[in-house]
């Protein structure tokens, strides 16, 4: 297998895996509890990903939103934990555990 080989399929699993989240371990009940309103938004970066947008202007990165809420500008009203121990490839946003979510 040549060096061209590898460096083609390194970077294909790159770019497959680009918007996932990745644990790095550790206490899984590290974070910090919140509840807002906010915007979900479609992120046009590494491929395309959504975002949440607090009222307040903070930036979400959702580990686990649900397929029903990925509507670009959808207004949600959000409870959620936020994951220190959790770091995505995104580079965007604080990554949000989402324990409840509704349409507002």
């Amino acid at each position: 297998m040549g060096l061209r080989t590898v460096l083609c399929g390194l970077a294909v699993l790159c770019l497959t895996v680009a918007p996932a989240a990745v644990s790095r371990g550790g206490d899984e009940e590290k974070g910090s509890r919140i509840t807002m309103n906010g915007v979900i938004t479609h992120i046009e970066l590494e491929g395309g990903f959504y975002g949440i947008i607090a009222d307040s202007g903070e930036r979400y990165f959702p580990v686990n939103l649900d397929q029903q809420y990925k509507v670009n500008n959808l207004k949600v009203r959000i409870e959620g934990k936020i994951r220190k121990n959790v770091m995505t490839t995104t580079m965007w946003g604080t990554p949000l555990e989402i324990l409840k979510i509704e349409r507002r």
